[in-house]
């Protein structure tokens, strides 16, 4: 029975509802290239990506602790409630080509749909929290002054609380999306930081809301302590954005029986984000042909059903998100968490290959 869980829910196969999807998942196969499968220009990007002193067959996931302890809130899909159109029931146009196989599921694993993490910024956070303190915070009203709130940190998100005698500005609470980040920053100009040296900035962006919070840390011990709160809320990040992947090595080698998978460079999990949520993806990177790449990303790792297909040229724009170990990047107008900064400086450099 449908339940609503969290993402340890996920790992212990407890699935939660999906709300409607505005998505059409269909199993549009990637032409084949001119080259094989081990042709030269292959053979050179592999090497590139190789020079990057990262393993291309094994990335391990870090493991934290802490993990079992967040509760992002989550939605999947079941199969009779999935948008996706599984191979031969999708039309002829949408048929790969006759010499085409679809790629056989494992034993014992049907198609379970595309899965969904809810991750509004209004969901409760779980208490209790990791760490309390005194800072100061921009404020939101006039975004010039500076009050006295109490800073939480908690597993799945952060809340703000004034503590000025007299200040009746409700307190704030944010959950986490891991489209988010944390740096550390400093004032309008080097003038302004040389009239306040007592107070060191950071800010923490939710970037998938659009939510900014700046605070500042004082005293002598404002590089510590700036330093400890950008250290500490990158590291919940990390762990979060972790326990939503499943166990996979990143790979270079084409899916068995799935031909279209042949010109393959770059494989694995990403997240992707949209105005449905989080959504978990097996995003492949495919060598170039005409003087355009394709970027496909799946339902999982089977590569039956296509959610996102993207080409990409010199004109797409590529970035990256700055901040302390942020695995976040942009293609075209689509949005990637990676598990970890390492894969996603893989991806990137793979992608400007």
């Amino acid at each position: 029975s449908p339940c609503r869980g969290t993402a340890t829910d996920l790992a212990h196969g407890r699935r939660a509802p999906r709300r409607a999807s505005g998505w059409r998942a269909t199993p549009c196969a990637v032409p084949r290239q001119g080259e094989g499968d081990d042709g030269p220009w292959r053979r050179s990007v592999r090497a590139g990506l190789l020079s990057l002193g990262v393993s291309l067959r094994t990335i391990e996931m870090a493991k934290s602790d802490g993990m079992s302890s967040l509760s992002v809130l989550c939605n999947a899909s079941c199969a009779d409630n999935s948008v996706g159109v599984p191979f031969g029931e999708g039309g002829d146009d949408d048929l790969p080509e006759e010499d085409e196989q679809c790629p056989p599921r494992p034993p014992g694993r049907p198609r379970e749909g595309p899965v969904i993490f809810k991750a509004d910024a209004d969901l409760p956070l779980v208490v209790p929290a990791i760490r309390e303190s005194e800072v100061l915070h921009l404020s939101p009203d006039d975004g010039r002054s500076f009050r006295q709130v109490k800073l939480s940190l908690y597993a799945n998100g952060m809340s703000i609380a004034p503590t000025g005698s007299g200040d009746t500005t409700p307190a704030i609470s944010v959950a986490w999306s891991p489209f988010s980040l944390v740096q550390a920053c400093r004032l309008h100009s080097i003038q302004a930081d040389e009239s306040q040296p007592w107070m060191r900035l950071f800010k923490v962006s939710i970037f998938h809301h659009g939510l900014t919070h700046f605070f500042a840390t004082q005293g002598e011990k404002a590089d510590m302590e700036r330093a400890r709160w950008v250290a500490d809320v990158s590291r919940t990040l990390r762990v979060l954005t972790q326990s939503l992947f499943p166990p996979f090595s990143i790979r270079v080698d084409p899916q068995p029986g799935a031909s279209w998978t042949a010109t393959r460079l770059l494989a694995g999990y990403l997240l992707l984000y949209d105005d449905l949520g989080v959504s978990r993806v097996y995003g492949e990177l495919h060598a170039h042909s005409d003087t355009c790449a394709a970027f496909a990303a799946y339902e999982d790792d089977c590569c039956d059903v296509q959610v996102v297909h993207l080409s990409i040229d010199m004109h797409t724009c590529v970035s990256d998100r700055v901040g302390i170990d942020c695995s976040c990047f942009s293609l075209g107008e689509h949005h990637f968490s990676a598990r970890s900064c390492a894969e996603k400086m893989l991806w990137l450099r793979a992608i400007s290959n």
